[in-house]
Parts: structure tokens; C-alpha cells; sequence
């Protein structure tokens, strides 16, 4: 199970987590990875019940706030989501992706300094994803501020000349 879920192939270790829970049935570890795999699978309502149970055992760990968050925004509750985000930002500051969320959070409701802030500091806790980067390009124009916009996008572009996103704001700067 571990190695399928390790490449990614979440929906070939559901079904062996699911026969190792039933075994081990207060394992963290495992309990946590097959709720991740009920996220992948939009199984939400597993999902949820798992990482609730998890929470109640485990209340900060940033991780368990993070996946609840990333359930509510796949169940269409953005400000529940955002509440959990943050708290997963608070108890860990490193968490580049609860902030790079909470981004995409405040960037749909057009909060853009709000969402600048958010891709900063996922931006500063992983400075290797570029991601973050063209997002805060794109918070920069929608704040008119074209020096930090082209900055960031070629920031984006030098740590990976195939992001999309990057790519796709170049197209349409260039136009």
C-alpha cells in the first residue's frame, strides 16, 4: 500500500489500506493515508469521517487541519476551509501548501493582497515550486504593480520553464 500511495496511485492502495485498517483499525498512519486517498477519490464523507476522528485524537497537527481543509474546498465550503487552512499555517508556518490553498482561497474572491500574502509565504516555505510564483505575478497585475508581476513570472519561468500557469500569463502578456 505504501508504495502505490507513495507514486500516487491512491486508487490502487484504497482497497489494501482498507484491508490493513480493518487489522489495525487505530492506526494513525494509516487511518491518515486512507483518508487522503478517499480526497483523491472525492469519497468525501470518508474522508471527512477519518480526518475528524483524527483531529479529535490529534487536534494540532497541521497536517490533519490541512486535509480538512482541502475537504471542505472540494465540498464547496471556502470559508471553512479556510479556517482550517490557517490553522494548519499557524501550527506549522512551513506549510507551503495550506498557504498556497488559502491563496487560491482569497484569489477566487478576488481578495488580491490577501491572496498575495498567502502565495508569498508559500513562495518562502517551498522556494523550489513555481506555482506560487506565477499566482503572485498574477496578484501583482491585479494590483497593478507590473515591475513585481514580470519579477515574479520570471521567477516562475527560471524554476520551471514548463509551469503552465507561467507559461499561459506569458501568452497573454505577450498579447
Amino acid at each position: 500500500a505504501s508504495i502505490y500511495f507513495d507514486m500516487g496511485r491512491q486508487t490502487k492502495a484504497t482497497p489494501i489500506l482498507e484491508r490493513v485498517l480493518h487489522h489495525r483499525p487505530r492506526d494513525p498512519n494509516i487511518r491518515s493515508r486512507l483518508a487522503v486517498c478517499y480526497l483523491m477519490a472525492d469519497r468525501l464523507r470518508e474522508a471527512e469521517r477519518l480526518v475528524k476522528d483524527l483531529q479529535r485524537e490529534s487536534p494540532n497537527q497541521a497536517e490533519l487541519s490541512f486535509l480538512m481543509g482541502m475537504i471542505n474546498l472540494k465540498k464547496g465550503k471556502p470559508k471553512n476551509a479556510l479556517k482550517e487552512l490557517q490553522k494548519a499555517g499557524k501550527l506549522n508556518p512551513r506549510h507551503a501548501m495550506a498557504h498556497y490553498f488559502i491563496g487560491e482561497i482569497y484569489f477566487g474572491q478576488k481578495k488580491w493582497k490577501h491572496a498575495l500574502a498567502a502565495y508569498q509565504r508559500s513562495a518562502d516555505a517551498n522556494p523550489r515550486d513555481a506555482d506560487p510564483y506565477a499566482k503572485i505575478c498574477l496578484c501583482c497585475l491585479a494590483l497593478n504593480k507590473p515591475a513585481q508581476a514580470i519579477a515574479a513570472l520570471q521567477r516562475a519561468l527560471q524554476i520551471d520553464p514548463q509551469n503552465q500557469i507561467a507559461i499561459q500569463i506569458a501568452a497573454e502578456l505577450i498579447e
